[in-house]
C-alpha cells in the first residue's frame, strides 16, 4: 500500500488489528475528567466523570499497515450483490468500485386523512417542504451493492474530506476508482442501500 495513494485510514482498527495480530501491547494512559457537575457528588451525577484511554505505539500506524499485509488480504473480495440482513453480524469485505459524493434530501409533506365505511384514506396535500439537504460518500461496485459511508473526518488523508462541502458548488462531480476495506453493517437505508463504515480506502491502481 502506498501512501500516495492512500485516502482513508482508521488508526484505530489498524492499531487493534495490530495488538491482536502480534501480540505488541502498547502502552496505556486512562484519564479522568469530569463534565459541567464538577464538585457535585450525588450518586446520581456520577455519569458526568469520563474516562478516556490513549495508547502509544513504538511504530508508525504507516508501519502497522506493512506488517499487517498478510493479516489483511485474509478478509475475502466482495464479487457478488450483498444482502444485508438486518439482526445479523457485520460483515468485512474488500471493494472495488468508484467513491463518490451523493445528496439525500430531508422533506416534509403534510396529508389528510380520512377515515370512512371503506377504510382509510391518505391524501398528500401540496408540495413536499424541503427541510435539509446532507452530501455523503458512498462507494458503488459492479456487482449493484452502493454503500453509504459512515466516516470520520480525522481518518481522512490530505483534507479530501473537504471535498463534500465544495461538491455541486466548486466541484461539479467527485469520482474515485477505489478499493476499500469496508466493515458493512446490518442495516439498510431509506434507498435501499447498504451502509458501511470505511476502515482502508486507497485509489486503485490502473
Amino acid at each position: 500500500m502506498s501512501f500516495h495513494r492512500v485516502l482513508y485510514l482508521d488508526k484505530e482498527f489498524i492499531s487493534e488489528l495490530y495488538e491482536e495480530s502480534t501480540g505488541n501491547s502498547p502502552s496505556v494512559n486512562i484519564t479522568k475528567s469530569e463534565g459541567g457537575n464538577a464538585g457535585v457528588k450525588a450518586l446520581f451525577m456520577s455519569a458526568s466523570v469520563t474516562s478516556t484511554e490513549s495508547k502509544n505505539y513504538q511504530i508508525s500506524t504507516s508501519k502497522m499497515v506493512k506488517d499487517l499485509k498478510e493479516e489483511l488480504v485474509k478478509y475475502n473480495h466482495l464479487d457478488f450483490l450483498i444482502n444485508t440482513e438486518l439482526g445479523y453480524n457485520s460483515q468485512y469485505f474488500w471493494v472495488t468500485g468508484k467513491m463518490t459524493v451523493e445528496k439525500t434530501t430531508r422533506s416534509t409533506q403534510t396529508e389528510n386523512v380520512t377515515i370512512g365505511t371503506s377504510g382509510v384514506k391518505t391524501d398528500k396535500v401540496g408540495e413536499p417542504k424541503i427541510k435539509g439537504e446532507e452530501q455523503y460518500f458512498c462507494i458503488r461496485d459492479i456487482n449493484g451493492n452502493s454503500f453509504p459511508l459512515i466516516a470520520s473526518e480525522e481518518y481522512f488523508s490530505s483534507n479530501v474530506s473537504q471535498i463534500i462541502g465544495l461538491a455541486g458548488v466548486v466541484v461539479e462531480a467527485v469520482n474515485f476508482e477505489v478499493k476499500a476495506l469496508l466493515r458493512i453493517l446490518p442495516a439498510r437505508t431509506s434507498f435501499k442501500g447498504g451502509v458501511a463504515i470505511p476502515l482502508i480506502i486507497e485509489e486503485a491502481t490502473t
